[in-house]
């Protein structure tokens, strides 16, 4: 759920170019997935963001501190809740409740900082804001270049529900239980325009 198009922007500029600008526009390809897993002490659950829904351009705005790091001032995705697909209406609507949905309606995804680790690997620095609390997250990135010019974008960020103050859904008089830890699965395609 989140991270996904700020670390694209990051990605887009160490890999295509050793020549950094101040800003550029990203755009996030079809064939993208943006996949939120969770568990129950029952089964797995996943919830798939409508990629169709992000079909605008991207703005950001970033500093190269040098040809290994990056910062951001500009470069935020935001993903509105009702974009995701449980598999069920049962389960969109819990999804929903979970994530405060009628106060909070978007989940915030803030590109801070990129590091360059090697060639294909990126160590990434965002905010996410769920239910209106930010949190900080590093997480690992793989990056490939695709043979029309575009790169792809792949990553995982596991993220404890309860340091948002999300309380997981009881199901059945309490027997089914939702795990607090989801992870956002991303495998973004990226273009620059």
């Amino acid at each position: 759920m989140k991270v996904i198009i700020l670390l694209i922007t990051v990605i887009l500029q160490l890999s295509l170019s050793n020549n950094f600008k101040n800003n550029t526009t990203i755009k996030i390809n079809p064939e993208s997935t943006l996949v939120i897993k969770g568990k129950t002490n029952v089964s797995q659950f996943y919830c798939n963001y409508n990629i169709a829904k992000l079909n605008h351009d991207i703005s950001v705005d970033f500093s190269a501190i040098d040809n290994q790091k990056m910062t951001f001032n500009k470069a935020e995705l935001k993903l509105n809740n009702t974009f995701f697909d449980c598999g069920n209406q049962i389960m969109n609507k819990d999804f929903r409740t979970l994530l405060k949905s009628k106060t909070y309606p978007n989940i915030y995804i803030n590109l801070l900082e990129v590091e360059k680790q090697s060639d294909n690997k990126l160590l990434v620095q965002l905010a996410i804001e769920l239910a209106g609390i930010s949190k900080q997250f590093k997480i690992p990135v793989i990056i490939e270049k695709t043979c029309n010019n575009n790169v792809r974008v792949k990553g995982n960020i596991e993220i404890d529900i309860l340091q948002y103050n999300l309380e997981p859904p009881k199901k059945l008089l309490g027997m089914v239980k939702v795990d607090n830890t989801i992870n956002v699965l991303f495998n973004l395609s990226l273009s620059t325009l």
